[in-house]
């Protein structure tokens, strides 16, 4: 018999939702309808679903005609636990015996659900120190929670110079070498193109030279070489102290002209001007429009993942228009619709007049860089091989515009010095780096190469270096020749800012073309080959595939950028390290680089970690409604200034895959409360640099940490401490004496002492005695300790020095005591108290030299910088407490009402200050009124 019954829908029942419900849909309707002639009956059953109803269970059903069955979760489904609960529901035809089965699924899920506190953070620290805060990171969902931590630094701001002196651990660059600093160099290529009536010349720095007549000098050495074979300066290149371009007299060869130079004492090198070309090999053959170099599956026929990992990467940072790149090469198209948005913009010049040096950088009109082929402010690219390295390091990311860039936020800078068939002269490339150091830029590609070994480049490029700047360099398409043996300039320099790059294809091969050498040569990145070319920007808005080293090196200056987004601070040396460090191993480029591997742009990024922000661990789980706590450690052992930096928290939680947290550290400088006196003869006691402590008194006050000490300076007339009664100390010169406190102790950067050591060069050092006598940091620093006058002191040639110890305090006092071969006198008092007060007195002061300060004795601090102890003086602190409140009010009060004083004076004598005809508390409102801005 044929069964008449048919249910919809006709497949499984499911159910979902959380633990505890509720689950969705709320109910699902099932229709039953008679497709036979007569009236059938029907009835429901429910196998292992005790956790679902149906109604009605069973009825009958008229020819025709349907019904309707509710299927719907029942409050057990409530108690179910996480995962898939499955059961059956039958259906059967009563009539014909019929049956319809049905798979039912309860679903019961889980997720984690993730919030963070603080939203942010904003801290103050002091220099040096470390400040831990901690992190929250919460679960509200039904599932564990995953998470991981990652810091990125935004950007750091110095303060304006502090005025109490320069930073001592700042790095000078000393690029005006001597002739006999620099090793002469005599490998000049003159087998290689050069220009003709040319030569890069460095002359010895100069040495006036007068005549016999008093007042009139001579012509330089220089002007007289010069005239001597006929030649003229055409260029001088500032970034190296001494080098030009020297133009040649007609029908003097170059290598004539090299003879001359190197011959002459003031010159330190003279080499030819060398013609260089791009390091690029662009077919006419169309290629696949594919970015394998960025994200490879096998799209060319290479092997997946044979790439740079930069869609990985791009979760992380994407860039940030803070970080400009010079593109030296043929130029770019700033006009492209992939590169126009992320271009460098000289402001000053795009604001200015047309024709004018608005910026006064001796360039006019430099808006999107400079043209050094041309000299002319227009970097236009007419050749294309300039563009297409652009659109490889920056072309505009998620723009649904051709192509990306490893940055998709970058400046890129303009530089052309190749003309529109590839070729340039070193003299302009020289010229280029210049003016990349001059306008900013953090990092430069270099895709191009030939000539010699060229000193006045080197001398260039290592001025870029001493800048910060990094150097990136194509290593050349000689199909696969050793630069070991043969080195290919400029990747060649062994300069710590160069990186030199060779060519990968989309196999994880050692590019046919590409050049290498296991030490000339750093890293391999993506360059191509003929059948697995890279597709990137051109000229004229158009787009291209080319191949070569060329391609390959603005890879790695793309990465370089990106690091410096997410941690501007770090210096180009760690910028490179962390490139090489991270290299992937490759078996075809072991023994052919340095790194022996070729650039993963993900491994790069996870190395840069904020120097200034750590976690006690960094990957954890929170249990569903639980909060796991992480502390977070903010390292203020940096230079002063403003970071600002994100914490990342990754989590598992679906919705909410990462929250960032804002973070904004201020390291305030540290005030050490030291200032060393360096007078020049004859003494004038009106020079800064002079001691100026006499008649003076200094007291510290600790903060409340016992850690430092608010100070405040006055004028002394006398000691606090009469030394009369106190304990005479015989100390010979360059002597200590050992001071026991009988169970009494004094207080000094929060650690108590119950000994101390008078030594005879004006100091107390606290664990052990000293003898130093040269006032120097370094040994200022060594040892907690307090210098009055730290100087060469010699108490066995006169004067007196003792100690007393009153009930709250102990004074050491040196009178009368001279500078070691000197008969002039010093006078100074040091007061420490037991709760932890400093007081130095200073009397008479013959020493125009010296050392006054304190030290907790941890040795020179990093970032050390100098106090200047009239700084802290006080106006209106008239009871010495180092504030100006109240309590000073109050002595002025009783000033005020004094009768003794001198009645002209409204500050005293109960005047009726308002004039109001009466004396009384609101002349002394009025009084305060007119004290406090004296503060």
């Amino acid at each position: 018999m044929p069964d008449w019954l048919v249910i919809v829908p006709d497949g499984d029942f499911e159910f979902s939702g959380h633990p505890g419900g509720p689950f969705l849909p709320s109910n699902k309707p099932c229709s039953l309808t008679n497709t036979g002639p007569s009236s059938i009956s029907w009835s429901v059953e429910l196998i292992d679903v005790p956790w679902l109803d149906a109604e009605p269970t069973s009825g009958s059903i008229k020819p025709g005609e349907s019904t309707t069955v509710v299927v719907s979760p029942t409050s057990e489904a409530d108690t179910m636990p996480a995962g898939k609960h499955i059961g059956r529901l039958i259906f059967t035809d009563e009539t014909t015996a019929a049956v319809h089965r049905r798979t039912v699924i309860l679903n019961v899920q889980t997720e984690p659900k993730a919030y963070v506190t603080p939203e942010s953070f904003d801290l103050t620290i002091l220099c040096g120190e470390l400040q831990i805060e901690t992190l929250s990171i919460g679960n509200t969902g039904d599932a564990v929670l995953e998470f991981n931590l990652r810091s990125l630094e935004v950007s750091f701001a110095a303060p304006a110079k502090n005025k109490r002196g320069a930073n001592t651990s700042e790095e000078t660059n000393d690029v005006n070498a001597t002739g006999a600093e620099i090793e002469r160099k005599t490998a000049v290529r003159l087998d290689v193109p050069y220009a003709e009536g040319e030569a890069l010349v460095r002359f010895a720095p100069e040495i006036q030279v007068f005549a016999d007549e008093p007042g009139i000098m001579q012509a330089s050495r220089k002007e007289m070489l010069l005239s001597g074979v006929d030649a003229t300066i055409e260029q001088e290149y500032s970034i190296v102290p001494g080098l030009c371009l020297v133009s040649l007299p007609e029908g003097m060869t170059v290598e004539d002209a090299l003879r001359a130079f190197g011959d002459s004492n003031d010159v330190l090198y003279a080499v030819p001007n060398y013609k260089v070309e791009a390091h690029s090999v662009i077919p006419n053959d169309p290629m696949f429009n594919v970015l394998w170099n960025l994200h490879n599956t096998g799209e060319t026929g290479g092997t997946v993942d044979a790439d740079i990992d930069a869609p990985e990467t791009w979760q992380i940072a994407t860039g940030s228009g803070d970080v400009v790149v010079a593109v030296i090469d043929t130029g770019v198209d700033y006009r492209h619709p992939d590169l126009a948005a992320n271009m460098w913009v000289n402001e000053a010049e795009f604001n200015g007049s047309p024709g004018v040096d608005d910026d006064r950088n001796g360039y006019v009109d430099d808006i999107y860089g400079y043209d050094f082929c041309n000299y002319d402010g227009d970097p236009i690219d007419d050749h294309g091989h300039g563009s297409h390295v652009s659109g490889i390091i920056g072309a505009v990311g998620n723009n649904s515009v051709g192509v990306v860039g490893v940055c998709w936020n970058v400046k890129i800078m303009g530089v052309k010095f190749l003309d529109e068939s590839g070729s340039g002269w070193t003299s302009d490339a020289i010229a280029s780096v210049q003016y990349a150091i001059l306008m900013g830029a953090k990092v430069m590609n270099n895709s191009w190469g030939g000539g010699a070994y060229d000193m006045a480049l080197e001398d260039t490029i290592r001025a870029a270096g001493d800048a910060g700047m990094l150097f990136v360099a194509s290593c050349g398409n000689d199909n696969g020749s050793n630069n070991d043996d043969e080195p290919q300039y400029p990747s060649g320099y062994d300069l710590p800012n160069v990186i030199a790059v060779l060519s990968t294809d989309n196999d994880d091969q050692l590019s046919n073309h590409s050049n290498y050498g296991p030490t000339f040569v750093d890293i391999g990145a993506p360059g191509g080959d003929p059948d697995c070319e890279i597709y990137s920007c051109y000229r004229n808005g158009g787009y291209y595939y080319g191949y070569g080293t060329s391609m390959a090196a603005p890879h790695v200056t793309g990465a370089c950028a990106l690091i410096w987004s997410v941690s501007p601070s770090l210096p180009h040396t760690e910028v490179k390290d962390i490139i090489l460090r991270t290299a992937d191993p490759l078996t075809s480029l072991a023994g052919r680089c340095v790194s022996g591997g070729w650039l993963n742009l993900h491994s790069a990024i996870l190395e840069t970690e904020v120097a200034w922000i750590d976690f006690a661990r960094d990957r954890g789980t929170v249990s569903a409604g639980e909060v796991n706590e992480v502390d977070v450690i903010f390292d203020a052992n940096q230079p002063v200034g403003t970071y600002e930096g994100q914490i990342v928290v990754y989590s598992s939680d679906e919705y909410t895959p990462q929250v960032i947290v804002p973070v904004t550290m201020t390291v305030e400088q540290v005030d050490y409360f030291t200032e060393v006196f360096d007078f020049k003869y004859p003494f004038d006691p009106n020079d800064p640099n002079c001691n100026d402590t006499a008649n003076q008194m200094l007291t510290l006050i600790p903060n409340g940490s016992g850690s430092y000490y608010r100070a405040c300076y006055s004028e002394a007339a006398g000691f606090p401490v009469d030394p009369a009664g106190g304990t005479s100390i015989s100390l010979r010169d360059d002597d200590y004496a050992q001071i026991d406190l009988g169970g009494e102790y004094v207080d000094f950067y929060g650690t108590g002492y119950d000994t101390l050591y008078i030594g005879s060069n004006g100091y107390i050092t606290f664990l052990s005695g000293d003898t130093h006598y040269v006032e120097s940091l370094e040994d200022h620093f060594d040892l907690p300790r307090i210098s009055a006058l730290f100087d060469d002191l010699d108490p066995s040639s006169g004067g007196a020095i003792s100690w007393r110890q009153l009930g709250e305090k102990v004074a050491v006092t040196f009178e009368n005591v001279p500078e070691h071969g000197s008969a002039d006198d010093n006078s100074f008092q040091i007061e420490m108290f037991n709760n932890g007060k400093i007081r130095i007195t200073w009397l008479n002061i013959a020493a125009g030299d010296g050392l006054v300060g304190l030290s907790e004795g941890n040795g020179l601090p990093l970032y050390y910088v100098e106090s200047n102890m009239t700084e802290y003086a006080l106006s209106d602190d008239l009871d010495n407490d180092c504030d100006t409140d109240f309590g000073d009010y109050s002595i002025l009060a009783l000033y005020w009402q004094s009768k003794d004083c001198d009645p002209d004076n409204d500050w005293c004598g109960g005047t009726d200050v308002n004039m109001d005809g009466k004396v009384d508390f609101s002349d002394l409102a009025e009084l305060m009124m007119n004290w406090l801005p004296c503060d």
